[in-house]
């Protein structure tokens, strides 16, 4: 290559300014039901992984230019990682005589386009598209359709861009550019589930949200969600169905606890969202349901601890201690079955004639 050219080279790359960004969206922005009767912890979902960039390491019959152009993108001052992707050959026509192809460079959200021949001997800058993309670490570039695409994704977000432009042989035309927010659609369609009331078309969705705890309904819908789980396994167990009820249950808790932690925590997560919280009322009843539907179930050795939790929070709920001491009894400790039983009749006062046959049974 000529120092002329090279000369050239440098100066064209020399407008390339390529950063990551730093644009963030703004995040989009109870019915109390009746205690059951006295007879989790999900892991957080991990983002998934960005579209890796459509060019790494140069090869074949485009490396000789794609060497050039990052040889001198690195004598710019840019890190060797940070222009892998930064030269994109483009399958387009027409290409300007002297030239063999087209290429494309993204910088300072850009979309530049060189007209190349094999080795980089000759390098021509033919036009550029403004405010193409979002972002230059999340980012594509290829051909369809005879168009050129460009997809890019905003930091810490599913929030995207996709860009479509055409070449005429003279300039670059913006075709159409469209945005889109998987991420925020998810979290709307699962909002308006839980107003429907429609818990079990509600249950499947979620597993795989990019970078769920950057938006509003992230830390909004664990609360409705339980309070809506919690109606719906107390019509299931009324009807019969105890292990519905826990299935029910069972997924309310766990879409809570993966937000903020087990349920009466003293150290919630995001403790700064409390009015996003059930009150600890709230919590000690539906902990003590959910212990309700394990024991129904049969595993009272799942539901002991979660009503050893409840009962120092509400001291007063009579069923709590009801519930801790069919549980006990179950599990062989008859001693403490009984000690929760005299405090279940104690709360009941004048209306421990209300209680089961078998407490004052097994009080005996």
């Amino acid at each position: 290559m000529t120092a002329k050219t090279l000369a050239l080279l440098l100066m064209l790359t020399s407008l390339l300014v390529a950063c990551t960004g730093s644009r963030h969206p703004t995040p989009a922005a109870s019915q109390a039901v009746p205690e059951a009767g006295a007879n989790s912890q999900a892991s957080s979902p991990q983002p998934a992984p960005a579209p890796q960039p459509v060019a790494p390491a140069p090869s074949g019959e485009n490396a000789p230019l794609a060497n050039v152009i990052r040889a001198a993108l690195i004598d710019q001052g840019f890190p060797p990682d940070a222009v892998s992707y930064q030269v994109v050959p483009l399958p387009l026509t027409p290409v300007p005589e002297g030239y063999t192809q087209l290429v494309a460079t993204a910088a300072d959200y850009k979309l530049f386009l060189f007209a190349a021949n094999a080795d980089g001997a000759k390098l021509k800058l033919l036009d550029k598209l403004d405010d193409a993309m979002i972002n230059m670490a999340k980012l594509q570039i290829s051909v369809q359709g005879g168009q050129i695409s460009m997809w890019s994704q905003q930091p810490v977000s599913a929030f995207e861009v996709r860009t479509i432009a055409s070449w005429d042989g003279s300039k670059l035309k913006l075709v159409r550019k469209t945005t889109a927010d998987p991420s925020q659609d998810l979290f709307t369609r699962k909002a308006e589930l839980v107003k429907k009331g429609d818990l079990e078309a509600l249950m499947p969705l979620g597993k795989d949200i990019l970078y769920p705890d950057r938006y509003r309904e992230y830390y909004t819908l664990p609360k409705p969600i339980l309070e809506l789980a919690h109606q719906k396994a107390l019509e299931r167990y009324r009807a019969g169905n105890a292990a519905e009820a826990l299935r029910l249950m069972r997924f309310g808790v766990d879409q809570y606890t993966l937000v903020y932690g087990d349920l009466l925590s003293d150290t919630p997560r995001y403790a700064d969202h409390k009015p996003d919280m059930p009150a600890r009322d709230e919590q000690a009843e539906m902990l003590n349901d959910f212990a309700f539907f394990l024991a129904e179930t049969g595993d009272d050795k799942a539901a002991e601890p979660l009503l050893l939790r409840v009962v120092p929070a509400a001291p007063d709920r009579a069923v709590a201690y009801l519930n801790l001491g069919d549980v006990s009894w179950n599990l062989g400790k008859l001693d403490e079955a009984r000690r929760y039983y005299q405090r279940y009749l104690n709360l009941l006062g004048a209306n421990r004639s209300a209680a089961p046959q078998r407490v004052s049974e097994r009080l005996k």
